[in-house]
């Protein structure tokens, strides 16, 4: 795989593009990378990704939804599609105010790009002026062949990155795993708390979880991965409030099974399924019981998913 971070796709190649955020790398965007394949074999072209350093709605939006996948993840995913090229583009608020006709003159080279395969609902340049008829007019200029797909369907809805992220955040994670066709994980960095679970008996891993997408306040059934292997745990999201007022929210995972040390290390963690809600319970051990109870039922109906 060569990823490209600045400057265009070499000049002497000839490529097949497409270009999206691709964040969680959904059904949708599978379908565009498999005829992207496709095409690149009938035409024998190198087929190229384009693609974004950051969610452009980071700096669009005040309320930033969150990511689906960071950017490690899905430079792997899309090179394990058998896509040598990846070209991303870095986001800043200036890169996104450029015109709709700059945009297309610096990411679609005509003496790079043959042929452009988008989804229909592809928008870009300032305020999300530019569409797909107006790329067609530049394509036909610049000899360009253009390659159009309807916005792929799943059960009668219409596969999205917007959707996956509403169903996580409604804790609807079987559904958001048939339209992403994987388990929704995220990847955080261990970081030191107060250790409040340990003096509970349950020792909690504290996850900086650096913008995903994570589901509402409660307590969860989930898995870790750490040191190379795959524990049950016991999540919860939320401010604590048995142990006191003012926390800040928290992503926070008792590994079941688990007693090493690993602040610092970096983990990913599923979420299999919401147990219940946060409450505040009279004291803390009415707490530990609580928790005990969870640990308890998340092994016994989850441990055939480790």
């Amino acid at each position: 795989m060569r990823i490209v971070f600045a400057g265009l796709p070499h000049r002497n190649g000839r490529y097949i593009a497409t270009i999206g955020v691709f964040d969680g790398i959904h059904r949708g965007h599978k379908f565009i990378l498999e005829k992207l394949k496709y095409y690149s074999i009938k035409y024998r072209l190198t087929p190229l990704v384009i693609t974004f350093s950051d969610l452009p709605e980071k700096f669009i939006h005040k309320e930033f939804c969150g990511y689906l996948m960071d950017a490690k993840d899905k430079m792997e995913f899309i090179s394990n599609y058998g896509i040598p090229c990846i070209w991303e583009m870095q986001v800043t608020k200036e890169f996104l105010n450029i015109s709709k006709e700059d945009f297309l003159k610096y990411s679609f080279p005509s003496n790079s790009i043959d042929c452009l395969l988008l989804g229909s609902d592809f928008r870009f340049g300032k305020n999300g002026s530019g569409d797909i008829n107006f790329i067609k007019k530049f394509c036909v200029s610049n000899d360009i062949k253009l390659k159009v797909f309807k916005k792929k369907e799943f059960h009668g809805r219409i596969v999205s990155s917007t959707l996956i992220r509403r169903l996580i955040r409604r804790a609807e994670f079987a559904e958001a795993e048939k339209f992403l066709q994987r388990e929704y994980f995220v990847r955080g960095t261990v970081i030191s708390g107060k250790g409040i679970g340990k003096t509970l008996g349950f020792p909690t891993a504290n996850i900086d979880y650096d913008g995903y997408v994570i589901p509402s306040s409660g307590v969860y059934a989930g898995k870790v991965e750490v040191a190379g292997k795959t524990y049950l745990a016991a999540v919860n999201i939320g401010r604590r409030p048995t142990i006191g007022k003012h926390f800040d929210e928290l992503l926070e995972a008792h590994i079941i099974g688990f007693d090493g040390e690993i602040v610092g290390d970096e983990i990913k963690l599923f979420f299999l399924r919401k147990i219940r809600n946060e409450r505040k319970f009279a004291d803390r051990s009415k707490l530990k019981d609580a928790i005990s109870r969870d640990v308890i039922s998340i092994t016994r109906k989850f441990n055939n998913r480790v």
